[in-house]
């Protein structure tokens, strides 16, 4: 009986091999763009999403810390207005002589060199929040379109506009006039520190929804190029037995060449 043996076989099975054992040790089912061209394609295109997604939460949690930043030296600034005011009405007291009023302008000039300081001290990275008017821009996203836009504010010069660089406690007549301009930095500082807040809600958020599209895409690009494990093994399996049941063939056929190579010499 004849053997027909096909060696064309071995090559593909010898490759067949190779991938389904690719494809154990590496979870994947594409290890390669020619295991699969199509799928290849979309999964780089995926991680290259998840890699924008990843920076991007990166900068917005940057973004984040420099909000923070913010918020906590407008706390301080803050605790210091109300201690302005504390004094302030103190000295509208009429019991309180010249040197009583002394005094607390002395106290108060002392708290407006801690809000001086706070101010410019404030900063994250170089930038300074509360002592500049150029915004700090956050790219979210792979689109030039993609971005969140941090408002910064110069308080030096809006305490100056309201007047509290001529802050003046030292005698009855010029009370009014400290009051209204507090009760203005006040207002303001309350204002900023909610923008700032709305700022951090939008980037929370903004973080929130990334991680979001991160895990989806994760799981998307998971079923396209990771390998089902318990089938590979079966493949391998099944192509071992294959390339084993060749190798016997490829030993009948060349037994039997050489019967007829002695009866031929015979």
């Amino acid at each position: 009986m004849a053997i027909d043996f096909n060696p064309s076989l071995s090559p593909n099975i010898s490759k067949s091999l190779l991938q389904n054992t690719q494809q154990i040790s590496s979870g994947k089912r594409i290890n390669q763009a020619s295991d699969d061209p199509a799928g290849f394609a979309v999964a780089v295109d995926i991680s290259s999403r998840i890699r924008a997604d990843s920076s991007s939460i990166s900068n917005a949690i940057n973004g984040t810390s420099l909000v923070q930043v913010a918020d906590g030296g407008l706390q301080q600034i803050n605790q210091g207005l109300f201690r302005l005011q504390e004094l302030t009405i103190q000295s509208a007291n009429g019991t309180l002589n010249s040197s009583n009023r002394a005094a607390l302008q002395k106290q108060a000039d002392q708290v407006l060199e801690q809000i001086s300081q706070t101010i410019s001290s404030t900063s994250f990275n170089g930038q300074n929040p509360l002592a500049q008017t150029s915004p700090t821009e956050l790219q979210i996203g792979d689109s030039s379109d993609n971005n969140v836009v941090i408002q910064h504010v110069d308080l030096a010069k809006n305490f100056k506009d309201f007047g509290l660089d001529n802050f003046d406690i030292s005698s009855p007549a010029s009370i009014e006039n400290s009051l209204n301009s507090l009760n203005q930095a006040v207002d303001f500082v309350a204002s900023t520190a909610a923008e700032f807040g709305a700022s951090k809600n939008r980037l929370d958020s903004t973080v929130e929804n990334l991680r979001s599209s991160i895990q989806s895409q994760t799981e998307a690009r998971s079923g396209i190029q990771d390998s089902d494990v318990a089938q590979a093994i079966s493949e391998l399996i099944k192509n071992r037995l294959l390339q084993q049941s060749l190798i016997s063939l490829q030993a009948q056929a060349n037994a039997q060449r050489g019967e007829v190579l002695k009866l031929l010499s015979a």
